[in-house]
């Protein structure tokens, strides 16, 4: 029938079911040629068989597009009201009242007139008269599937998927419009979403072979995007770690056995009054020296120069007390909480471990 053309017309005898699904799966035309062909002919010439929602999912199963379908229908929905019509013709009694002039529009007077203006390829008449069919049977999941097909034709994503969604809303057993949902959302770029909705198709009907090839093609690269965003909220839960600081050099003074000697001499003081004696730098004596703290936010505003703290010990080497005497103020509290968190041996006077006093200097430097 496809090879023969337009010259298919010619032809009286009204098109069966079979003859449908059989131009359909011939290999002689690409799908898009094959629905207009076919819907032309039905349009001329009509159809044998009234359609069922059954043959409406195997004439969408085998690639029937909206516009074939609607002419379909358009076909079934007149014959069969063209043989009410015979059986239940009224006799006509004259009257002086006023009479309409022809039936008054229902839910599928509108369908009719959207299958006829896709018939001549007017999408957008088409979704008009579709609006008013609605408007009359807002419940109808097919309306809105047949919507979402003209804007998927017009390439309106985001209003095609709003119309699926109501589709599956009034229906969700609708396998169809779950899986053209799915594809709507892989043109929005929506992975994850046309995953979950392909999902929905396959729940609806395990015989969705289309349904089951997006869940399978899309089941690695969501499953990685998910794995990434796991990840990432783990690691946005933890706890921030501590910030990582530069080593700040510490100025080391070499002091002579006599400097030491003579400093020692200089600050001792009569045992009785209780004063300590004051070692000068205690770097030698440390057998740790913390590093302080220098943030990054110092080090950009240029905060530097050094810093000299004060240390008190007891007899055994531990920091009783710290005092930055000089240096930068912003700076000094990191200097005293470095000098306080440093060990030193015990200071031996005389050969006996004493409480003792120095300092250490500590030097920022920026760059």
């Amino acid at each position: 029938m496809l090879t023969a053309g337009s010259a298919v017309f010619a032809q009286a005898k009204a098109l069966t079911l079979a003859d449908i699904l059989i131009a359909l799966r011939s290999k002689k035309a690409d799908i898009q040629e094959k629905n207009r062909i076919l819907t032309e002919a039905v349009n001329q010439r009509g159809i044998t068989f009234a359609i069922t929602p059954d043959i409406e999912k195997e004439l969408d199963a085998t690639g029937a597009d909206i516009a074939l379908i609607g002419v379909i229908r358009t076909k079934s929905v007149s014959e069969k009201a063209a043989d009410t019509a015979k059986v239940q013709a009224p006799v006509q009694i004259a009257s002086t009242e006023t009479k309409p002039l022809g039936p008054k529009p229902d839910y599928a007077f509108y369908r009719n007139r959207a299958t006829a203006a896709l018939a001549m390829s007017d999408l957008e008449g088409a979704l008009v008269e579709l609006g008013k069919a609605i408007e009359l049977k807002p419940q109808d999941p097919v309306a809105y599937s047949d919507r979402g097909d003209i804007y998927s034709r017009l390439q309106r994503w985001p209003a095609a998927a709003a119309q699926y969604s109501l589709a599956v809303e009034k229906d969700p057993k609708d396998t169809r419009s779950w899986y053209r949902l799915g594809a709507v959302s892989e043109q929005l770029n929506k992975q994850e979403d046309a995953f979950l909705n392909y999902q929905k198709a396959v729940e609806a009907d395990p015989n969705n072979d289309q349904a089951k090839a997006g869940v399978a093609r899309l089941k690695d690269p969501v499953e990685k995007v998910r794995a990434a965003r796991a990840a990432a909220e783990a690691a946005a839960a933890k706890p921030e770690p501590p910030p990582v600081t530069r080593p700040v050099p510490v100025e080391t003074k070499t002091v002579s056995k006599d400097e030491k000697k003579n400093s020692a001499d200089d600050n001792a003081q009569p045992a009785n009054q209780g004063l300590m004696r004051n070692f000068g730098a205690l770097n030698e004596y440390a057998t740790r020296l913390a590093v302080p703290v220098y943030s990054l936010n110092d080090r950009r505003m240029g905060l530097q120069g050094k810093v000299t703290v004060s240390v008190w010990l007891d007899a055994d080497g531990n920091v009783t007390k710290v005092d930055a005497t000089d240096g930068p103020a912003q700076l000094r509290r990191t200097a005293e909480d470095a000098a306080r968190r440093s060990k030193f041996r015990p200071i031996l006077v005389d050969g006996t471990p004493q409480a003792v006093t120095g300092y250490i200097v500590y030097n920022f430097v920026a760059q």
